[in-house]
């Protein structure tokens, strides 16, 4: 039998880990939901289904390359290689020197 204070902080430490607040957390916190940003992660072929630009073949390359710090944009699951749109506009406005309103 584990001791209730154990459990708590093995409990604890898994949704740290999973990046879930603690209770101490979440009873302070009083954050709406309208202020989340969702980040769509769109695999590389599916890019072009949702913005015409760049193409796969061009954001392969800035990946190899890392253009820029261009890779901040990418989230690698297992094989594959996704984009995380929000920080991709995010970096696309350092690279024409304007500011990101979030």
């Amino acid at each position: 039998m584990i001791p209730a204070n154990l459990a708590r902080m093995i409990r604890d430490e898994i949704d740290h880990l999973i990046g879930k607040p603690k209770e101490e957390e979440k009873m302070g916190e009083e954050q709406s939901q309208n202020d989340v940003k969702i980040r769509r992660l769109i695999p590389i072929p599916d890019f072009n289904k949702y913005h015409p630009d760049p193409t796969p073949a061009a954001i392969r390359w800035m990946i190899f390359k890392n253009t820029n710090g261009f890779k901040r944009c990418i989230v690698r699951r297992g094989h594959r290689v996704l984009i995380d749109e929000l920080e991709y506009f995010r970096w696309l406005k350092e690279q024409n020197g304007t500011e990101c309103d979030d």
